[in-house]
């Protein structure tokens, strides 16, 4: 690369100015890059396919891959967790909250068969629930993992904390969960269940990206 051409078609080489692009507004900058081809690559096509490698060539590197492989310790085999078959997300904020979410956890698991797995937003919760929960879990067996995300700096930052949560119930949605968890079933703290949350997990909705109850 001759320039960077943060200035125009005529912006100073490289070797006067450096590579360094600098923006001055937020209505962006239109750069105009100038290059040039190495010494003895004038005529070549950058567009051309490589050539395959001679018989010999190919078959020395087999070899080496081979013989290198020997020594080359083994690979772990990579473990995806399996998911749950049930997966909810509730929000519990402040203590009392924290112990409706317990007993709402308690009346998810007395009503169905399949494993479940519970979402909690970390930033909510107090140290005590954060120590209690590990071992509510190992009782009951159920997973539970914590999420989190950072309020966003293009967002204009709330100071209502009930605002908050909801932004965290709607909006961070998309962002909140892992790319491959396939439906999350949002049930308030305060909720009691009395049914097999199982039947919503296997409801179709016809591609709807999200599922309210009728108003």
């Amino acid at each position: 690369m001759d320039s960077v051409g943060n200035e125009g078609w005529n912006s100073p080489t490289i070797r006067e100015k450096g590579n360094e692009i600098t923006l001055t507004s937020f209505e962006g900058l239109t750069l105009y890059p100038r290059l040039s081809r190495k010494p003895g690559m004038e005529n070549a096509d950058v567009l051309a396919q490589p050539e395959p490698e001679s018989d010999f060539s190919s078959l020395l590197g087999s070899l080496t891959s081979r013989v290198t492989s020997l020594f080359r310790p083994k690979d772990k085999t990579l473990h995806v967790e399996e998911q749950a078959k049930i997966n909810i997300f509730t929000v519990a904020s402040g203590l009392l909250y924290e112990r409706f979410a317990s007993i709402m956890i308690l009346s998810v698991l007395r009503n169905t068969q399949s494993t479940v797995k519970f979402w909690f937003i970390e930033n909510f919760l107090s140290p005590s629930f954060l120590e209690f929960i590990p071992h509510l879990a190992e009782k009951y067996n159920f997973k539970y993992e914590l999420v989190t995300y950072k309020w966003p700096s293009w967002l204009r930052e709330q100071t209502e904390k009930q605002r908050i949560i909801w932004a965290y119930k709607i909006l961070f949605l998309d962002v909140l969960f892992p790319m491959n968890l396939k439906k999350v079933i949002f049930v308030d703290a305060d909720q009691i269940v009395r049914a097999d949350l199982k039947e919503l997990v296997d409801l179709d909705l016809h591609g709807a990206p999200y599922g309210y109850t009728p108003m």
